[in-house]
């Protein structure tokens, strides 16, 4: 079973509907991380392959969001 899952949300804004992924695990998640679902899954695939530790998630998710 893979720990970290996509999450996506539909906002409407000024007329305008986007999409916006995020990141799931366990009872936590992070919404609006990007507008790209490809990266989001990337980083969700990588995550899950490496086993990454709970503990290191918003880092990992900062690191993404600085690259």
């Amino acid at each position: 079973m893979n720990l970290y899952q996509l999450t996506s949300n539909t906002h409407y804004v000024e007329g305008n509907y986007y999409v916006s992924y995020g990141i799931s695990w366990n009872n936590d998640q992070i919404n609006d991380i990007s507008l790209e679902k490809n990266a989001i899954e990337q980083l969700v695939a990588l995550c899950n392959m490496l086993k990454l530790d709970c503990i290191h998630i918003m880092d990992v998710i900062e690191d993404f969001l600085s690259c």
